[in-house]
């Protein structure tokens, strides 16, 4: 009897143990990494590369809150628009009788930074202040206030054949 169990375990050990060449262990974490990274490579890879500018009033922007498309109008008619990002690059451009200066986020602009850029722009026909912030606006010495204003239903007060007084912007 001792030989028949001995002999049924041997054969169930048998039975249990794989055959062929085993894997070595490192083997299944290598694929497991490697299936993370083909799958991380392919959703950036198709993945848009970003959504681009969206400042807003911002000439690179193309969206509807920025001014791509008043920048493009702008040089079809023949104007010169030079996008300048910094104080330094202000201060590199020449300003003559003939520009117009238009400063955008001026929330981002400190009282000695707005008075820099105002008298380095005092030579040009026109400087606009786009959404202006009351500490620039006083830095400046500009004797206006900036306040928000009720643009839910605003009235045209353009004449001609397309444009009349009863128009309304969607």
């Amino acid at each position: 009897m001792t030989t028949t169990t001995t002999s049924a375990s041997a054969s169930t050990s048998r039975i249990l143990k794989r055959t062929g060449p085993q894997r070595p262990r490192w083997v299944a974490p290598l694929i497991v990494v490697g299936v993370l990274l083909a799958t991380t490579l392919a959703v950036t890879l198709l993945s848009p590369a970003g959504h681009g500018n969206t400042e807003d009033l911002d000439p690179a922007n193309p969206g509807y809150s920025g001014a791509q498309a008043l920048a493009h109008v702008l040089s079809d008619h023949g104007v010169r628009v030079t996008v300048v990002r910094s104080q330094r690059e202000l201060l590199d451009e020449t300003v003559d009788g003939t520009s117009t200066v238009v400063i955008t986020h001026t929330v981002r602009l400190s009282g000695r930074t707005a008075r820099a850029a105002l008298t380095h722009a005092s030579p040009a026909a026109r400087v606009i202040l786009l959404d202006p912030d009351p500490e620039v606006t006083n830095g400046m010495g500009l004797p206006v206030e900036s306040h928000l204003a009720n643009l839910t239903n605003p009235a045209a007060a353009c004449t001609g054949a397309e444009v009349g007084a009863d128009f309304r912007l969607a």
